[in-house]
Protein backbone atom coordinates (compact mmCIF):
# COMPACT_ATOMS: atom_id res chain seq x y z
CA UNK A 1 0.00 0.00 0.00
CA UNK A 2 1.46 3.36 -1.06
CA UNK A 3 1.76 6.41 1.19
CA UNK A 4 -1.03 8.06 -0.82
CA UNK A 5 -3.35 5.10 -0.26
CA UNK A 6 -2.55 5.10 3.46
CA UNK A 7 -3.29 8.82 3.73
CA UNK A 8 -6.58 8.38 1.91
CA UNK A 9 -7.56 5.55 4.25
CA UNK A 10 -6.63 7.67 7.27
CA UNK A 11 -8.88 10.51 6.15
CA UNK A 12 -11.80 8.14 5.62
CA UNK A 13 -11.31 6.45 8.98
CA UNK A 14 -11.03 9.77 10.84
CA UNK A 15 -14.18 11.04 9.19
CA UNK A 16 -16.17 7.97 10.23
CA UNK A 17 -14.85 7.90 13.80
CA UNK A 18 -15.49 11.59 14.47
CA UNK A 19 -18.60 11.81 12.31
CA UNK A 20 -17.09 15.03 10.98
CA UNK A 21 -18.47 15.95 7.55
CA UNK A 22 -15.57 18.31 6.87
CA UNK A 23 -13.03 15.57 7.38
CA UNK A 24 -15.05 13.17 5.25
CA UNK A 25 -15.18 15.76 2.48
CA UNK A 26 -11.44 16.21 2.81
CA UNK A 27 -10.99 12.46 2.38
CA UNK A 28 -13.14 12.51 -0.74
CA UNK A 29 -11.18 15.43 -2.16
CA UNK A 30 -7.92 13.62 -1.52
CA UNK A 31 -9.38 10.51 -3.19
CA UNK A 32 -10.21 12.55 -6.29
CA UNK A 33 -6.69 13.92 -6.33
CA UNK A 34 -5.06 10.50 -6.12
CA UNK A 35 -7.39 9.19 -8.86
CA UNK A 36 -6.31 12.02 -11.09
CA UNK A 37 -2.67 11.33 -10.36
CA UNK A 38 -3.02 7.63 -11.10
CA UNK A 39 -5.19 8.09 -14.19
CA UNK A 40 -3.74 11.14 -15.89
CA UNK A 41 -0.45 11.84 -14.19
CA UNK A 42 0.75 15.06 -12.59
CA UNK A 43 -0.52 18.33 -13.97
CA UNK A 44 -2.38 21.55 -13.38
CA UNK A 45 -5.34 19.66 -11.92
CA UNK A 46 -3.21 18.60 -8.96
CA UNK A 47 -2.44 22.21 -8.07
CA UNK A 48 -6.16 22.99 -8.03
CA UNK A 49 -6.90 19.96 -5.86
CA UNK A 50 -4.11 20.84 -3.43
CA UNK A 51 -5.55 24.35 -3.11
CA UNK A 52 -8.96 22.85 -2.35
CA UNK A 53 -7.45 20.55 0.26
CA UNK A 54 -5.76 23.49 1.96
CA UNK A 55 -9.05 25.38 2.08
CA UNK A 56 -10.83 22.42 3.61
CA UNK A 57 -8.02 21.90 6.12
CA UNK A 58 -8.41 25.54 7.17
CA UNK A 59 -12.17 25.06 7.49
CA UNK A 60 -11.58 22.06 9.77
CA UNK A 61 -9.11 24.06 11.83
CA UNK A 62 -11.54 26.97 12.19
CA UNK A 63 -14.36 24.62 13.18
CA UNK A 64 -12.18 22.91 15.77
CA UNK A 65 -11.06 26.24 17.24
CA UNK A 66 -14.65 27.50 17.47
CA UNK A 67 -15.68 24.26 19.15
CA UNK A 68 -12.87 24.58 21.70
CA UNK A 69 -13.83 28.18 22.50
CA UNK A 70 -17.45 27.13 22.98
CA UNK A 71 -16.50 24.14 25.13
CA UNK A 72 -14.24 26.21 27.37
CA UNK A 73 -16.97 28.83 27.82
CA UNK A 74 -19.56 26.21 28.77
CA UNK A 75 -17.13 24.49 31.14
CA UNK A 76 -16.41 27.75 32.95
CA UNK A 77 -20.13 28.49 33.25
CA UNK A 78 -20.75 25.06 34.77
CA UNK A 79 -17.93 25.59 37.26
CA UNK A 80 -19.19 29.04 38.24
CA UNK A 81 -22.64 27.55 38.82
CA UNK A 82 -21.20 24.98 41.23
CA UNK A 83 -20.01 27.85 43.41
CA UNK A 84 -23.36 29.66 43.24
CA UNK A 85 -25.98 28.41 45.72
CA UNK A 86 -28.77 29.73 43.49
CA UNK A 87 -27.70 27.71 40.43
CA UNK A 88 -27.76 24.06 39.42
CA UNK A 89 -27.07 21.92 36.37
CA UNK A 90 -30.46 22.46 34.78
CA UNK A 91 -30.05 26.19 35.24
CA UNK A 92 -26.75 26.06 33.36
CA UNK A 93 -28.43 24.24 30.49
CA UNK A 94 -31.20 26.84 30.32
CA UNK A 95 -28.66 29.67 30.30
CA UNK A 96 -26.79 28.05 27.42
CA UNK A 97 -30.04 27.74 25.48
CA UNK A 98 -30.90 31.35 26.34
CA UNK A 99 -27.53 32.47 24.98
CA UNK A 100 -28.51 30.82 21.70
CA UNK A 101 -31.78 32.74 21.69
CA UNK A 102 -29.99 36.04 22.30
CA UNK A 103 -27.58 35.25 19.49
CA UNK A 104 -30.50 35.07 17.06
CA UNK A 105 -31.60 38.63 17.88
CA UNK A 106 -28.24 40.33 18.22
CA UNK A 107 -24.75 40.69 16.79
CA UNK A 108 -23.23 38.61 19.58
CA UNK A 109 -22.35 34.93 19.30
CA UNK A 110 -23.13 32.60 22.17
CA UNK A 111 -19.38 32.05 22.58
CA UNK A 112 -19.25 35.74 23.58
CA UNK A 113 -22.44 35.77 25.64
CA UNK A 114 -21.73 32.69 27.77
CA UNK A 115 -18.53 34.14 29.32
CA UNK A 116 -20.49 37.27 30.27
CA UNK A 117 -23.16 35.06 31.83
CA UNK A 118 -20.41 33.24 33.70
CA UNK A 119 -19.26 36.51 35.27
CA UNK A 120 -22.80 37.19 36.44
CA UNK A 121 -23.20 33.70 37.88
CA UNK A 122 -19.82 34.02 39.61
CA UNK A 123 -20.97 37.30 41.17
CA UNK A 124 -23.94 35.55 42.78
CA UNK A 125 -26.76 36.37 40.41
CA UNK A 126 -29.66 33.93 40.11
CA UNK A 127 -30.66 32.30 36.83
CA UNK A 128 -33.58 34.71 36.42
CA UNK A 129 -31.39 37.72 37.19
CA UNK A 130 -28.79 36.62 34.65
CA UNK A 131 -31.46 36.29 31.98
CA UNK A 132 -32.99 39.66 32.85
CA UNK A 133 -29.61 41.41 32.79
CA UNK A 134 -28.50 39.82 29.53
CA UNK A 135 -31.81 40.43 27.77
CA UNK A 136 -31.93 44.08 28.81
CA UNK A 137 -28.25 44.64 28.10
CA UNK A 138 -28.28 43.65 24.44
CA UNK A 139 -31.12 46.12 23.85
CA UNK A 140 -29.49 48.89 25.89
CA UNK A 141 -26.15 48.37 24.14
CA UNK A 142 -27.88 48.52 20.74
CA UNK A 143 -29.80 51.65 21.66
CA UNK A 144 -27.18 53.57 23.63
CA UNK A 145 -23.98 52.82 21.73
CA UNK A 146 -22.29 51.59 24.89
CA UNK A 147 -20.43 48.30 24.89
CA UNK A 148 -22.39 45.25 25.95
CA UNK A 149 -19.89 44.46 28.70
CA UNK A 150 -20.15 47.93 30.25
CA UNK A 151 -23.95 47.77 30.30
CA UNK A 152 -23.90 44.32 31.88
CA UNK A 153 -21.50 45.57 34.54
CA UNK A 154 -23.74 48.53 35.37
CA UNK A 155 -26.89 46.43 35.62
CA UNK A 156 -25.14 43.79 37.68
CA UNK A 157 -23.87 46.43 40.08
CA UNK A 158 -27.40 47.78 40.51
CA UNK A 159 -28.33 44.60 42.39
CA UNK A 160 -25.95 45.67 45.14
CA UNK A 161 -28.01 48.81 45.61
CA UNK A 162 -25.74 51.18 43.69
CA UNK A 163 -27.11 53.15 40.74
CA UNK A 164 -23.71 54.20 39.43
CA UNK A 165 -24.02 55.69 35.93
CA UNK A 166 -27.44 54.22 35.20
CA UNK A 167 -28.98 57.68 35.04
CA UNK A 168 -27.03 58.26 31.81
CA UNK A 169 -29.09 55.47 30.30
CA UNK A 170 -32.43 56.39 31.84
CA UNK A 171 -33.43 59.35 33.99
CA UNK A 172 -36.06 57.12 35.62
CA UNK A 173 -33.35 55.23 37.49
CA UNK A 174 -32.02 58.35 39.18
CA UNK A 175 -34.39 58.34 42.13
CA UNK A 176 -34.59 54.61 42.78
CA UNK A 177 -34.03 53.57 46.36
CA UNK A 178 -31.41 51.06 47.40
CA UNK A 179 -34.10 48.47 47.98
CA UNK A 180 -35.62 49.05 44.54
CA UNK A 181 -32.23 48.64 42.91
CA UNK A 182 -31.58 45.44 44.81
CA UNK A 183 -34.92 44.10 43.62
CA UNK A 184 -33.97 44.67 39.99
CA UNK A 185 -36.11 47.73 39.34
CA UNK A 186 -33.37 49.43 37.28
CA UNK A 187 -33.10 46.38 35.04
CA UNK A 188 -36.87 46.34 34.57
CA UNK A 189 -36.99 50.04 33.66
CA UNK A 190 -34.17 49.80 31.14
CA UNK A 191 -35.55 46.59 29.66
CA UNK A 192 -38.86 48.34 29.02
CA UNK A 193 -37.32 51.56 27.76
CA UNK A 194 -35.01 49.87 25.24
CA UNK A 195 -37.24 46.87 24.52
CA UNK A 196 -36.78 45.20 21.13
CA UNK A 197 -34.09 47.54 19.76
CA UNK A 198 -31.52 44.80 19.22
CA UNK A 199 -33.96 42.47 17.49
CA UNK A 200 -35.29 45.19 15.20
CA UNK A 201 -31.77 46.26 14.26
CA UNK A 202 -30.88 42.64 13.50
CA UNK A 203 -33.97 42.22 11.33
CA UNK A 204 -33.17 45.41 9.44
CA UNK A 205 -29.49 44.81 8.78
CA UNK A 206 -28.98 41.10 9.41
CA UNK A 207 -26.80 39.79 12.22
CA UNK A 208 -23.14 39.63 11.25
CA UNK A 209 -22.85 36.45 13.31
CA UNK A 210 -25.69 34.78 11.45
CA UNK A 211 -24.59 35.93 8.00
CA UNK A 212 -21.13 34.51 8.60
CA UNK A 213 -22.54 31.04 9.23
Amino acid sequence: QTKIDKLTASFNKLGKETKNDSISKLGNSWKRTTSTIKGAGLGAVIAAEVKLLKQELQAIKDTAEAFNVQLKAETKLAQAAKNNPYMDGTGVKRLEEFAGQLQSISDYGDEELIPMMTELVASGRTEAQVMDIMSASIDVAAGSGKSLQSVIDMLNKSYTGEAGELSTLSAETKNLTKEQLQNGEAVRILAEQYKGISEEATKATGSAKQLAM
